[in-house]
């Protein structure tokens, strides 16, 4: 705001034009590439990759006062210490139920952890493009059902883009997947894939927006009615 910069927020992010190196200078009215994590200062731009923290911005604007950083929660180390009590049940599950290679389980840090009343669930990490753990989706263990549980939850969070990090070389095709797991085999693969974190029928607008440099878009998602009406949307 004191530098006159047009900005608007959304959920945890503040989507601006580039202000480096006249990145933007060339982009359409609506096209926002610098995108800043609100919580903890870290910025990153879709078009030219300049990427920071708080103390770095500042310097760009001249600004010399040092800045406190927020002690939050170090949701990292809660996926680090999940994936070290992944089970082997739980691993051999996904490796041979959902072809999920070891590598992946290892890059992605797929974990598991019991909540308060003693439920199992697979922890899934939902990192930022920078690779920041933004939240974890849980998926409720599948040898242990009760009607009760959801099959799915999260630890906070709006819903995000999941396998973030596969826009950083701004792929020409791209495939929407509809889960984190899929994104996984697609990912094994080679094939670039990312997915919503809160399912088929809320990949957003806005996300679409800032992908203009895709080419080819395959939509491949569940062929159940959730599925089906994702795919339209």
């Amino acid at each position: 705001q004191n530098n006159n910069i047009t900005y608007k927020e959304r959920g945890k992010e503040i989507l601006a034009k580039c202000i480096f190196n006249g990145c933007d200078d060339d982009s359409r009215a609506n096209e926002y590439h610098l995108y800043i994590n609100k919580e903890i200062g870290t910025y990153y731009c879709h078009k030219c990759s300049t990427k920071g923290n708080i103390i770095t911005l500042r310097k760009h604007f001249n600004i010399d006062k040092p800045v406190k950083p927020k002690n939050i929660p170090s949701m990292a180390k809660q996926s680090e210490k999940a994936h070290l009590a992944l089970p082997d049940n739980i691993k051999k599950y996904l490796i041979e139920e959902r072809l999920i290679l070891s590598e992946e389980i290892d890059d992605r840090q797929i974990g598991y952890q019991k909540d308060g009343n003693g439920w199992g669930w697979i922890t899934i990490p939902v990192f930022d493009i920078l690779g920041n753990v933004l939240f974890m989706k849980l998926r409720r263990d599948p040898y242990v059902y009760d009607e009760f549980q959801p099959k799915y939850k999260s630890t906070g969070g709006e819903a995000s883009i999941y396998n973030a990090q596969a826009l950083i070389d701004k792929p020409d095709t791209l495939i929407i997947c509809e889960g984190e797991f899929d994104c996984m085999v697609l990912a094994s693969n080679g094939v670039p894939a990312i997915c919503s974190t809160a399912g088929a029928g809320t990949f957003k607008n806005d996300w679409i927006e800032n992908l203009s440099y895709v080419r080819e878009f395959y939509i491949c998602l569940d062929k159940d009615d959730a599925g089906v009406k994702g795919a339209e949307i």
